[in-house]
């Protein structure tokens, strides 16, 4: 009789272990915010019209929700809301200006004996992005451009870890890249404009907290 119940405790406690879903502490869904600040270019306003000396910042804010599929892989939908200021550094005054809005798929692959979302992870996103330009200083007088927009298919990878201030909150640093699958040839000057997004989201440096939901 002891027998039997020690086989059947064994078996129970196997199956048990065996039936726990993948995540950390078993959850599976967690959603988070991350700022994306992009490495600040500079250089001429555009070499073809207009000799102003600029830099221009890269802003990102990205809402994300991530399911657990398994111990070391997540897949999951964000949406991103981004802007990119120009300014003349010589005189102290913006110049054009540029919002972006995208929606995004990716996966993280989480590294070592780490349960996802704990630990270190790669990640991979493929994101439809809109761009539209404005113009606060109306230099479509003085250079000729009329307000720009453009879409385009954004391919991202990065590298990051998450690290447990509890058993459901978390933050994140990380590091990622952007590349533009349909390039643009500065041609005109909104073209021109473009493409220096384009350069300032090659490298991109993150910060963001996440929490367990369920």
């Amino acid at each position: 009789m002891r027998k039997l119940l020690f086989i059947t405790l064994l078996l129970s406690s196997f199956c048990i272990t065996n039936s726990q879903v993948p995540g950390y502490l078993g959850k599976r869904l967690s959603v988070s915010a991350t700022e994306l600040l992009g490495s600040p270019t500079w250089g001429q306003y555009s070499p073809r019209y207009g000799p102003e000396s600029i830099i221009n910042i890269h802003h990102f804010t990205r809402i994300a929700s991530d399911y657990a599929v398994g111990n070391k892989t997540v897949l999951g939908l964000s949406c991103c809301f981004g802007s990119m200021g120009f300014f003349d550094y010589i005189n102290d005054y913006p110049l054009a200006k540029l919002n972006a809005t995208a929606i995004e798929v990716h996966t993280k692959l989480f590294l070592g004996d780490h349960i996802a979302p704990l630990g270190k992870f790669i990640s991979l996103g493929l994101a439809y992005q809109r761009m539209k330009e404005t113009d606060p200083l109306n230099y479509s007088v003085n250079y000729g451009f009329k307000e720009y927009s453009s879409s385009f298919f954004t391919f991202h990878l990065g590298f990051g870890a998450n690290f447990f201030i509890n058993d459901f909150l978390y933050f994140t640093p990380s590091i990622e890249t952007n590349l533009h699958l349909n390039g643009l040839e500065p041609v005109t000057l909104d073209d021109y404009i473009a493409s220096r997004w384009q350069v300032s989201s090659y490298a991109l440096f993150g910060i963001g907290v996440g929490v367990l939901v369920f």
